[in-house]
């Protein structure tokens, strides 16, 4: 479990989310652990790298390149050039904030989107693609990657410096353009779209039922075929698994759900899912969030899914645990729930899934009756 201080806390209603509150939302909402242990169909348990890591790296690195893109400052030879020892003819250059910011972003995502899987599934973000297209053939950062602090001779340095300047500037030139200022909104709008109308679709699920039952389940495929599992194969199958949704059994007091596509690099293609039943029809989250897993595990991949059920020791895992039965008016929980809106829909602003398809979908919000609704009255519209 994760514990917050107040002072600390996320203002989540807020249109804009920082990136150190993005940094928040991924350790309480998502997998904090290294490892996940995802349950088969034959009932064992799988262990599977966290994947939510390099997200957390990349999130750290879009929050720098934010404050030095628009930043006045270059970098000084004088105050970098240090040599190796004393009357050396060897220098390395450190010393400099902004020369660390463009080494850990050269280095983080020259690994993540050339070295790794993860570039031939996500798009880098506006600002993580535009460092990219000016410093990628960078000689310099490229050495970085195997040492910390290359060892150059005087001109070397002085025309490293100038080289750096150089494509600081043009990156800087293009940052404040239209063109990319449209980039940016873009991916704020759609990522904020989401989940303005994820919140809009929970008020009205609340709005008909004082109280839902909340599922939380992570739906993949066995370790050994993870990574080999296409895109159409993960696609066709979570359609087959919403099918059943109209006519199973399992799910007949179901009220709404959505999903969030996601690839890992262990993992593979998944889906997070967070379902609402009513809570005046049904009981007992976490054995329905284990009948669940199991439907997709055994059914619908014959044998090649496995799960995680996020309600299985929600209490002692989420600080604001949003699962389970949970009450309009129960702050505590909305809280969590808001969290989890936000892992599933603001993401996307850092490393965008490139798939064909929808990468989040949630069910049609419900039309609310006309007139008073009887019972408890409510002092807000909003569940948030």
């Amino acid at each position: 479990m994760t514990y917050f201080d107040d002072d600390y806390r996320t203002p989540l209603n807020d249109d804009v989310i920082s990136d150190d509150a993005m940094r928040k939302i991924m350790l309480e909402a998502g997998h904090s652990s290294e490892f996940i242990g995802m349950t088969t169909a034959q009932g064992t348990m799988e262990y599977i790298d966290n994947d939510q890591i390099w997200l957390n790296e990349l999130i750290e690195v879009d929050k720098k390149l934010k404050v030095f893109c628009t930043d006045s400052c270059y970098l000084d030879m004088a105050m970098l050039a240090q040599p190796v020892a004393y009357n050396s003819d060897n220098y390395v250059l450190r010393g400099s904030l902004l020369l660390d910011v463009l080494i850990e972003a050269y280095v983080v995502l020259d690994w993540f989107f050339y070295q790794t899987s993860v570039g031939q599934h996500y798009r880098p973000s506006p600002y993580a693609e535009t460092f990219l297209r000016d410093f990628r053939d960078c000689a310099f950062l490229h050495a970085c990657i195997e040492t910390d602090t290359p060892i150059v001779s005087w001109v070397e340095a002085e025309n490293t410096v100038t080289e750096l300047n150089n494509r600081l500037l043009s990156w800087r030139s293009y940052i404040s353009t239209p063109s990319f200022d449209y980039e940016c909104k873009r991916a704020y709008h759609n990522s904020n779209k989401n989940r303005k109308s994820m919140r809009e679709w929970v008020n009205a699920l609340f709005q008909k039922h004082a109280y839902l039952q909340v599922i939380r389940v992570d739906l993949g495929y066995r370790k050994d075929i993870a990574t080999s599992v296409p895109y159409e194969m993960a696609r066709d199958q979570r359609a087959t698994f919403c099918k059943y949704f109209h006519h199973e059994p399992l799910f007949a007091h179901m009220v709404g759900y959505a999903w969030k596509l996601e690839w890992g690099v262990s993992r593979g293609f998944h889906y997070h899912f967070l379902l609402f039943f009513d809570a005046s029809q049904v009981q007992n989250d976490v054995l329905r969030a284990q009948w669940i897993g199991e439907y997709w595990s055994k059914k619908i991949t014959n044998g090649d899914g496995t799960y995680y059920s996020c309600n299985h020791k929600a209490e002692e895992t989420y600080y604001y645990n949003a699962l389970g039965k949970m009450a309009y008016h129960d702050v505590h929980k909305r809280q969590g729930l808001e969290y989890i809106i936000s892992y599933l829909t603001k993401s996307d602003e850092y490393a965008s899934l490139a798939v064909s398809g929808r990468t989040f979908f949630h069910s049609r919000t419900p039309r609310l009756p006309d007139g008073t609704r009887r019972g408890r009255p409510r002092e807000s519209t909003s569940a948030f």
